[in-house]
C-alpha cells in the first residue's frame, strides 16, 4: 500500500467526487510526516473510439457506475499510482513515462529519506481537469466548464489535505489555475514530464533568480531544492 486513505471520507463530498468516486487523488502513505508538496499535471486519457469519446463529452453528467470497468480502471488517480502495473520502481523501463520521470526528479533533488522504493509515498498527486482528454495522449481541448469544476475541486481538495507546497507539471494546467486558490511563493509550474520540454530549456518554467531558463525537469528539482522540501526535519526517515 502505498496510499493514504485516511481522506478519502472528505474528498469524496467533493461535489466532482461524489459522481466520479475513482477520480480521487494520489495521497502517500508519508504525507504529513515532512513537509507536503502536491504535484498536479493535466488529465487522464482513453483510448480512441467513439463509445469512448461519447463518454467523455457527457462526463459531469454521468457518474462511474455509468462508466465500463476498463474507463474507470484508465481515470482511476490514486488507484493507477497505487497499484502494481504503474507502481514499478523508477528505474523500471516498463513503467509510464510521467511517473517515472517525475519520480526521478524527485530523487535528483536533495533527497534525504532512506526508503527509495516509490518516492510518490512522500507526496501527493491529482490531475487539474476532471475528465480526459479527447484523444489518446494528446492535450485536452479545455472549455468554460472544464475549468470552472477544475478550480472548484482543486479548492476542495487543498482544503482538505492542506499542502504547503504545490507544483504544476502541466503549462495548460497552470494556465487556467485560479492563482488566488494558494499562496503564490509555494507555487510552480513545469511543462508535462512527457513532453520534450522537460530536457529542454525555457524561460517560462519556474526557476531560481540567477537562471535564465531551465528544463521542466530543472524547474521542478530547483523547487524542491529551494523550499528544502525533501530535507527531512523528523528523527527516523522511513527506510524501507
Amino acid at each position: 500500500m502505498n496510499r493514504t486513505n485516511k481522506f478519502d471520507a472528505e474528498l469524496k463530498k467533493i461535489s466532482h467526487y461524489q459522481k466520479h468516486q475513482h477520480m480521487l487523488p494520489f495521497i502517500g502513505q508519508y504525507w504529513g510526516d515532512d513537509k507536503k508538496l502536491l504535484v498536479v499535471a493535466e488529465s487522464h486519457y482513453l483510448s480512441n473510439n467513439k463509445e469512448n469519446l461519447d463518454f467523455i463529452k457527457k462526463w459531469y453528467e454521468i457518474s462511474s457506475s455509468d462508466l465500463p470497468p476498463k474507463v474507470r480502471e484508465y481515470t482511476n488517480t490514486a488507484g493507477l499510482l497505487n497499484c502494481t502495473g504503474n507502481n514499478q520502481k523508477y528505474d523500471d523501463p516498463r513503467a509510464h513515462s510521467i511517473y517515472k520521470n517525475i519520480q526521478m526528479a524527485i530523487l535528483k533533488s536533495n533527497f534525504s529519506f532512506s526508503d527509495k522504493t516509490n518516492m510518490f509515498r512522500y507526496i501527493s498527486f491529482v490531475n487539474f481537469f476532471q475528465r480526459p482528454a479527447e484523444k489518446t495522449g494528446d492535450s485536452i481541448r479545455v472549455n468554460k466548464q472544464d475549468i470552472e469544476i477544475a478550480n472548484q475541486t482543486m479548492s476542495e481538495i487543498i482544503r482538505i489535505i492542506e499542502p504547503e507546497y504545490i507544483f504544476f507539471v502541466s503549462s495548460k494546467a497552470w494556465k487556467y489555475f485560479d492563482k488566488s486558490l494558494f499562496n503564490r511563493a509555494n507555487t510552480g509550474h513545469s511543462c508535462h514530464p512527457s513532453c520534450k520540454w522537460w530536457n529542454r530549456k525555457s524561460k517560462s518554467f519556474t526557476k531560481s533568480p540567477n537562471k535564465q531558463s531551465v528544463t521542466g525537469q530543472e524547474s521542478f528539482i530547483d523547487f524542491m531544492n529551494t523550499h528544502n522540501i525533501f530535507q527531512t526535519t523528523i528523527t527516523n526517515p522511513h527506510t524501507p
